[in-house]
């Protein structure tokens, strides 16, 4: 039997690390929530390994050419270039407002230009920030121009600041690919470490809608499937109270029954826990006859010797089950009918009893009731191209089931 959770039945060859264990739901949502987030935060320490490879780059130029206190500067200055970068230009979770980046794009283009005034090509290398930080906040149309302007500014600054022994084509070409080329790494990395964390964040929600869709479905099977059979083993035992002293035979005859059904509702019960919810027609038919008559309910079954698919037979035995524990709870019917039929492509179940009581005879469609079992099934039908109706006529009530065969049964 497989294993199942909150997803339903597990795979047999996922194994834990204890042995051979199959993994459980739980244990299966935690490992791939681990690797999503794994991902989201080795993305996020990717981009900050980058950027702070490239500033220290810079850096260690400023230190090789000047003195202790240039170093000193020049190392507040990239702490803060870096803190602009990583806190709010290149973090992962939130968007960059255009209110904060007109205050962080000027205090980003101050840090890496007016230094080079003083420190002159040694600090161009910080250029490559600028490019990128502009490619993040500003719109793609304004951006990319931006971003050009800033890899020609870097060629202009290293042509005015550049050294004499050097060759100017070849140094104004290296500051040129340098920019381009750090500011759309630092861009790329970005938007992947931000792509990563919106998958890590919408997995997280699946999974939360995964477990609340999960706990609906085990609430509305174990209202469909355990409602009638916890009603028969109520009902059964109190008639056996009853006929114990008086009837002893009959008693041990109804307390035969109410084994069996509370047997049944055992393995309802595990049923509903791995997720299958096959049911047989015929055996609820005639639980739905034996619960009836207990509740000395004059009870007629007509029309069940054919075939049904087996998601069609197993929604009629649930249909079957409500419409019972509805009669047991909310009518004082003295008489039921339940019809099988089968016309042209079309199957159909109708349940009709007498005496409905005023109050409760629509108790699942009220919008304010706790006993949404109509409303569930009418889903369930729905899903297989079918209808439900329930509805008052006069003192009767009736629960009419319909599902075109065409479509039923296929589960490709």
């Amino acid at each position: 039997m497989p294993v199942s959770g909150s997803y339903g039945p597990i795979p047999a060859d996922l194994r834990s690390v204890e042995g051979d264990r199959p993994q459980t739901a739980d244990e299966v949502r935690a490992a791939g929530l681990y690797v999503s987030r794994s991902a989201a935060n080795f993305s996020a320490a990717l981009v900050a390994i980058v950027c702070s490879g490239y500033g220290a780059l810079s850096y260690v130029g400023v230190v090789q050419n000047f003195g202790l206190v240039a170093a000193i500067i020049s190392a507040t200055l990239t702490a803060g270039i870096l803190g602009l970068q990583l806190g709010y230009f290149s973090r992962p979770r939130g968007a960059l407002t255009p209110l904060h980046s007109a205050i962080a794009l000027p205090a980003m283009a101050g840090l890496v230009y007016l230094p080079a005034l003083w420190l002159g090509t040694f600090w161009t290398g910080f250029t490559g920030f600028m490019a990128g930080s502009l490619l993040l906040a500003l719109p793609l149309r304004w951006g990319m121009p931006a971003y050009g302007a800033v890899v020609v500014a870097s060629g202009l600054m290293e042509r005015r600041f550049g050294a004499d022994d050097l060759e100017p084509v070849f140094a104004t070409a290296y500051a040129v690919s340098s920019t381009a080329i750090t500011g759309l790494v630092i861009f790329g990395l970005t938007r992947l470490a931000r792509l990563v964390r919106d998958l890590h964040d919408a997995r997280e929600e699946l999974s939360r809608m995964a477990v609340a869709e999960e706990r609906l479905r085990f609430s509305r099977d174990a209202h469909d499937l355990l409602g009638m059979s916890l009603s028969a083993i109520t009902l059964k035992a109190e008639l056996t109270h009853r006929l114990v002293l008086a009837e002893p035979d009959r008693a041990r005859t109804e307390l035969d029954e109410l084994l069996g059904v509370s047997r049944r509702a055992l393995g309802e019960v595990r049923m509903v826990a791995s997720g299958a919810t096959s049911l047989s027609l015929a055996d609820e038919l005639w639980s739905a006859r034996s619960v009836l008559r207990a509740a000395e309910i004059d009870t007629a079954i007509r029309g069940h010797d054919f075939e049904l698919p087996d998601d069609v037979a197993t929604l009629f035995a649930t249909l079957l089950r409500e419409a019972v524990t509805n009669i047991l709870r909310h009518s004082k019917a003295e008489v039921c009918t339940v019809s099988v039929s089968s016309s042209g492509d079309t199957a159909r179940i109708t349940v009709t009893n007498d005496r409905a009581d005023e109050k409760g005879a629509l108790p699942d469609d009220r919008p304010d009731s706790a006993h949404r079992g109509i409303a569930n099934l009418r889903q369930r039908f729905a899903e297989l191209g079918g209808e439900l109706t329930a509805e008052r006529d006069e003192d009767q009530f009736v629960v009419v089931g319909r599902i075109p065969l065409s479509g039923a049964g296929r589960s490709d």
